[in-house]
């Protein structure tokens, strides 16, 4: 939702409206590494399907909605260390990303054989640099195997965000192959929680 100005200053979903954490978005928009990218969302749903579900986890937020495209290390060190300057303890920070896609379709055919477990040992790969809060080994994972994770950009600022105390929590994981019995296309998920 937009005011008289043009600027947006809510999200609204079918289970209402959420508003924008204006003060944050204007602290954000001060560094060149963060800035209004009008229409970002007619391709890029990830902030849209997390709404809903915070809506219903948190009730009473403000949001402050964040797409990142493709960025450097360095890019991901700064917007690291500027998105800390404004988290304080009652902030939550989510990282909304596919795992690997897998299949013709996607372009990403590593194997062909015993697809479910070459898929859960690809994406626990992955995890298990992030449970360690690998910002670069996770970076040089997905290089070195090519695995189709969309968000890894937005993973890895967060993992550059973690305190040294922080704990990795895996709390589900899945394929889109189980669920509908056609493993030839695959989408992975993970649902995983930091703490601390």
């Amino acid at each position: 939702l937009y005011n008289a100005d043009g600027q947006m200053v809510a999200s609204a979903t079918p289970l209402g409206e959420v508003p924008l954490d204006l003060e944050a978005a204007a602290a954000l928009r001060r560094h060149p590494e963060f800035r209004v990218v009008r229409g970002v969302d007619e391709s890029e749903h990830s902030v849209q399907i997390q709404v809903p579900l915070l809506q219903r986890a948190l009730k009473d937020f403000r949001l402050v909605p964040i797409v990142v495209g493709n960025v450097d290390g360095e890019t991901i060190k700064r917007m690291a260390a500027i998105l800390q300057g404004i988290v304080d303890d009652k902030t939550l920070v989510v990282a909304s990303s596919d795992f690997t896609h897998y299949g013709r379709d996607y372009g990403y055919v590593p194997f062909e054989d015993n697809i479910p477990l070459n898929l859960e040992e690809l994406d626990m790969g992955a995890w298990e640099k992030i449970q360690k809060k690998d910002a670069a080994g996770f970076a040089d994972y997905v290089d070195d195997t090519g695995a189709t994770i969309c968000g890894r950009y937005p993973i890895s600022i967060l993992l550059s965000m973690l305190p040294a105390d922080s704990q990795a929590h895996l709390l589900k994981y899945d394929t889109s192959g189980r669920m509908t019995g056609d493993e030839r296309m695959s989408v992975s998920y993970l649902s995983l929680a930091f703490t601390g």
